[in-house]
């Protein structure tokens, strides 16, 4: 199983690099990106389950995990992930699940503290710690701060006119499905981070619908940055408006940036660069049958049966050995007949297992050497060739 959650924690990571590769063509247009990163999510789980219908031109399963080391100390390549595998990725799944269900539930109770007003057109929660932010899933509501009530008329608008933007473009929707993509796979941290890029391609959208809306893009960006110096507590568990100031200024330059001449081609690069990526992700998906140990060739020695053979004529001696001083230790009792015919006849026994065991050593060692033979004619042809080579070489400098 650990060759499998490689397996599926690799084109994971080639996944984030298509998505970062097809995001940039979306904003080389101006476009939504956070289809993107959804649609990088919903592969990441879903390639290495289609693995067994995947058509596979190479072989890129890594094979060092499946090779045994003799002496070895336990490591990770030898904890028993088979047996302890499952229950630690459903416990996994499920803690995930708890923590997003708790986070909801902790801001539903803070929700009924807070007050209820109408700014403009729009109902809107009024709290101290919170805000601007959308919070609930299936009926979303907008709660602001306390000093936004305070603030100029036109920052109030605009911050509420962000939250409404993701209302209607149902938002936290989405991100409640990534959520659940998420904890399918907790233990993916690929996934982890097409996650944060979701949640950041969902305000970089959300800002380009405000812009488009009529937004004035100087008012707008001094109204993020005014929301930036007051962090919001809650502002993980909910959309919220509020980011770090690092990508604040990514957010500001992506707004004023404009749609060169050559978008489109910059576009169309970009594009074929990610479904490249897609490619490479889709050959390093786990395989469907994943073998525990090496494939024995035909012809081949088995060192397997041969050691197995060792095991039983050890056997078979330790049975004899042990017979001939039980008929010993019977030869003064009055049933001694008896006794001689039934370790005559265990003895017989154990002669013709050890003579199966020695024809199965002769058969391993015949193996053995049949494939030493074939190894020596596979060298010896093999020079033969490079000699051939080196006349013909020599015949045409001549």
């Amino acid at each position: 199983m650990l060759a499998w959650v490689i397996g599926a924690i690799v084109p994971a990571a080639a996944l984030c690099i298509a998505a970062l590769l097809a995001e940039q063509a979306t904003r080389e247009r101006q476009r939504p990106g956070r289809w993107i990163w959804i649609a990088a999510m919903s592969l990441s789980i879903l390639l290495p389950v289609m693995a067994p219908w995947l058509p596979v031109s190479a072989s890129v399963r890594l094979p060092l995990l499946h090779l045994p080391l003799a002496g070895a100390r336990p490591t990770l390549a030898t904890f028993p992930f088979d047996a302890l595998g499952p229950p630690l990725w459903l416990a996994l799944s499920i803690a995930t699940l708890l923590a997003v269900a708790c986070g909801a539930l902790l801001v539903q109770r803070r929700s009924r503290t807070w007050r209820r007003t109408r700014i403009g057109n729009q109902e809107v929660y009024i709290a101290r710690e919170a805000g601007p932010a959308v919070f609930g899933l299936w009926q979303p509501r907008i709660v602001v701060p306390e000093w936004l009530e305070r603030a100029a008329p036109q920052q109030r608008e605009l911050a509420i006119a962000h939250e409404q933007s993701h209302l209607l473009a149902r938002d936290p929707q989405l991100l409640a499905c990534a959520l659940v993509l998420v904890s399918i796979m907790p233990w993916n941290l690929p996934l982890w981070w097409q996650l944060r890029r979701l949640r950041r391609a969902i305000e970089v959208d959300c800002d380009q619908r405000v812009l488009r809306a009529g937004g004035d893009l100087v008012e707008y960006g001094e109204t993020l940055i005014q929301l930036s110096q007051h962090q919001s507590r809650l502002a993980g568990l909910m959309a919220a408006t509020s980011q770090p100031r690092s990508f604040l200024e990514r957010r500001i330059h992506i707004m004023s940036s404009e749609i060169s001449r050559w978008s489109r081609v910059s576009a169309a690069l970009w594009i074929c660069l990610a479904v490249g990526a897609v490619a490479v992700a889709a050959e390093l998906t786990p395989s469907p049958a994943t073998p525990t140990s090496p494939a024995v060739r035909p012809g081949a020695p088995n060192s397997t049966s041969a050691t197995a053979a060792k095991v039983q004529a050890e056997i078979a001696a330790a049975r004899e050995k042990e017979v001939k001083e039980s008929a010993e230790d019977h030869e003064g009792d009055a049933d001694s007949d008896d006794a001689e015919e039934s370790a005559n006849e265990a003895m017989h026994d154990a002669d013709e297992q050890m003579a199966e065991a020695e024809e199965a050593m002769h058969d391993a060692e015949k193996q053995k050497a049949e494939a030493m033979a074939a190894k020596r004619e596979a060298e010896a042809a093999s020079a033969e060739a490079r000699a051939k080579k080196q006349a013909a070489e020599a015949a045409a400098a001549h």
